[in-house]
């Protein structure tokens, strides 16, 4: 009988271009730095040798561009999900830490305190956040059934899909660090869901899963 098995390796994104570095860019799309580009051939390294039905990214530059490295030598398409898009920062997108709460003080602070239930002025909750996320990669999982995919998306993202690895409530989202560049490692069921398998990270970049 077939596997009914969907193995994903879900990639961070590497590291940003300085000048965004210690920024919130959310939805901006904004370059990797050179570090950024040596994870970007970190990721493809890893999977070298693994049959991949499918590589997926969220469409931004950032993601893409691991993406595109996956993809050589694979005959496989371009794919962008704007679902996996890392979470939207409204009008703090572009801004500091710093200059959010010069204009609003307290605010950031307030932000991370809640966990991110509250939202920035017309940005996005991390629970709609997990809601579309969530429903993205199942959707994902079950559309390649069998196969072995590799998806190249954001921090929260990565947040979120180890919250349903792990069985742990959308609130625990912040508590985990994931570095520029690392990989989680799930394998989906019909009936078993979303799990979690482990975590490999480039030179430099650490995972703390709370």
């Amino acid at each position: 009988m077939p596997n009914p098995a969907t193995r994903i390796h879900l990639f961070r994104h590497g590291q940003v271009a300085q000048v965004w570095q210690g920024m919130i860019y959310g939805r901006l799309d904004v370059p990797l730095s050179e570090t950024g580009l040596e994870q970007a051939r970190w990721a493809a390294c890893s999977l070298e040798g693994v049959a991949l039905g499918a590589v997926i990214s969220s469409g931004l530059e950032r993601a893409e561009t691991s993406a595109a490295h996956l993809r050589l030598g694979r005959d496989l398409s371009r794919r962008d999900e704007p679902d996996l898009l890392e979470i939207d920062r409204g009008s703090w997108a572009g801004l500091s830490p710093e200059q959010v709460n010069h204009n609003n003080p307290g605010g950031f602070e307030a932000w991370k305190a809640s966990g991110g239930l509250l939202t920035p002025p017309g940005g996005e909750t991390v629970q709609a956040m997990a809601t579309r996320v969530s429903a993205c990669l199942l959707r994902l999982a079950e559309e390649h059934t069998g196969s072995t995919i590799a998806i190249v998306a954001h921090m929260w993202v990565l947040r979120i899909a180890l919250c349903m690895g792990l069985d742990r409530p959308w609130q625990d989202t912040a508590r985990m660090q994931v570095g520029p560049g690392v990989r989680a490692d799930f394998q989906w069921t019909p009936d078993g869901g979303l799990g979690f398998l482990g975590v490999e990270a480039p030179e430099g970049s650490e995972v703390e899963l709370g």
